[in-house]
């Protein structure tokens, strides 16, 4: 997710194109930013909900019970991107 989108945003910020021999500094570094911010989005509630699931509790049967259950007690936010 992170290379995909960084190399997306690196041609849309004005990075470095075929035959450009020029340096980009300010697109590297937006692209960072923004490649960052969508990692962050993707993974942060998946680890979520690996965390929840290796504490051992018995009161989730799988991945998909436990996104349902966790969105349904806790909502989006709280459920899946506390602590970030």
């Amino acid at each position: 997710v992170y290379f995909s989108s960084y190399e997306l945003f690196k041609g849309i910020f004005g990075g470095k194109k075929k035959g450009d021999n020029d340096h980009h500094p300010v697109a590297y570094f937006s692209a960072g930013v923004v490649a960052t911010v969508f990692s962050e989005a993707v993974f942060t509630p998946m680890d979520a909900v690996k965390q929840k699931l290796q504490l051992g509790v018995r009161e989730y049967n799988g991945v998909w019970d436990c996104c349902r259950k966790t969105m349904q007690q806790r909502g989006l936010w709280r459920g899946f991107y506390a602590g970030y």
